[in-house]
């Protein structure tokens, strides 16, 4: 026992690291993700940057410390996901809070800002409409991009969500402008008739949710599921678009791979006009954007 404990003293940092990214290879694609992700539970535990990480690499691992890490790398191993066990996302450029039960950011959903940067006509007093609130990824980072924004309503079934928005928009400094509302987006807008309305619904299928990685069934599954096809929320916004949109309003949606095509078809017609489609970080058409004309 004694012999353990003098190694665990004499374990550098640097050592320490190594070690953990060769553990993590058993759930990482590649070497490097390996090691990128030992590396983010190691800064996050000694609270430091990578730049002084080298600095401090050769010292010896505080035990503490230690203890803490190598739990945090068996969480991983048993696929928690990274943003769980460190409590934050990266999303256009700023750190939001994040916690289980609540779906994480993903750099896909920066294509729905770029969409709504690129592509809708902003002007002052504009009120913008999102289901799916998650970690309030969308609404923040819109009120921070477009500032002629009035008001963004974001609603979501999950408490939880609530909540960690609320954080996060208190912490980024939008409570002014981002309110988040628990219920059913379809059923709790009290009769607003919104400029825009943006999401990132659940998209994943029936088949496919059977299929998906352990780390994806870590996070909650009314955030995942979208029906046995796929698209059951867009044609919930397909139905609802005359009540809840303005004439020449827009929509802009994520959408999953393989899955512009249906969602193109659904929202064809005198009423609609499609306007755009925006490719994610990996040059995969991910957020689309459609005007709605009017009844017709």
């Amino acid at each position: 026992m004694v012999k353990n404990v003098n190694i665990l003293f004499s374990m550098t940092i640097q050592k320490a690291l190594f070690i953990a990214a060769e553990k993590l290879k058993k759930v990482c694609h590649t070497k490097r993700e390996a090691y990128s992700q030992a590396e983010s539970l190691l800064l996050h535990t000694l609270k430091t940057t990578r730049e002084n990480l080298y600095i401090i690499n050769r010292n010896v691992f505080p035990v503490s410390k230690y203890k803490v890490f190598n739990n945090m790398v068996g969480d991983r191993l048993r696929h928690m996901p990274l943003q769980y066990i460190t409590g934050k996302a990266w999303f256009y450029g700023r750190e939001f809070a994040v916690k289980r039960g609540v779906l994480i950011p993903r750099p896909d959903t920066e294509a729905v800002i770029e969409a709504f940067v690129r592509f809708i006509p902003v002007s002052n007093g504009m009120t913008i409409g999102e289901l799916g609130a998650g970690s309030g990824i969308i609404p923040v980072t819109l009120a921070l991009e477009r500032p002629e924004i009035k008001r963004i309503y974001s609603y979501d079934t999950n408490i939880k969500a609530i909540r960690l928005s609320n954080t996060n928009a208190t912490a980024l400094q939008t409570k002014n402008k981002t309110l988040f509302i628990k219920g059913d987006f379809f059923k709790k807008t009290q009769n607003i008739r919104f400029d825009v309305i943006v999401s990132n619904p659940p998209y994943i299928s029936a088949a496919q949710m059977r299929k998906l990685p352990k780390e994806v069934l870590k996070e909650p599954s009314g955030a995942l599921r979208g029906g046995k096809t796929g698209i059951s929320y867009y044609q919930k916004f397909y139905k609802y678009a005359k009540i809840l949109l303005k004439d020449n309003g827009y929509c802009i949606f994520e959408a999953g791979d393989g899955m512009g095509i249906k969602i193109k078809k659904l929202f064809s017609g005198t009423s609609w006009h499609f306007v755009a489609l925006v490719n994610d970080c990996r040059g995969l058409e991910r957020a689309y954007v459609f005007q709605y004309l009017g009844e017709k």
